[in-house]
């Protein structure tokens, strides 16, 4: 598992600590830190992205569609 936060330094304390331990149990990790003007920013894009859908999600902001919906709104899509 990849795990990719986001924050300010002063925006560190135990609580955010607490949860990392609680995310991995006794596993051992490894912590990268560096200043977010020097992260990838294709994978810092790409864990925004994931964030924002796991939100929309949980808010209800999505549309689900069956299979067949989905071929449908494909193929009439490719036609424009």
């Amino acid at each position: 598992m990849e795990t990719i936060y986001r924050l300010k330094a002063s925006e560190l304390d135990m609580q955010f600590i607490e949860s990392i331990k609680k995310l991995f149990n006794d596993e051992e990790i490894v912590l990268t830190i560096v200043p977010a003007r020097n992260a990838s920013s294709k994978k810092v894009q790409y864990a925004t992205n994931l964030l924002d859908s796991v939100k929309k999600v949980e808010e209800g902001k999505v549309k689900t569609l069956s299979g067949n919906d989905f071929e449908e709104l494909t193929e009439e899509l490719l036609k424009k």
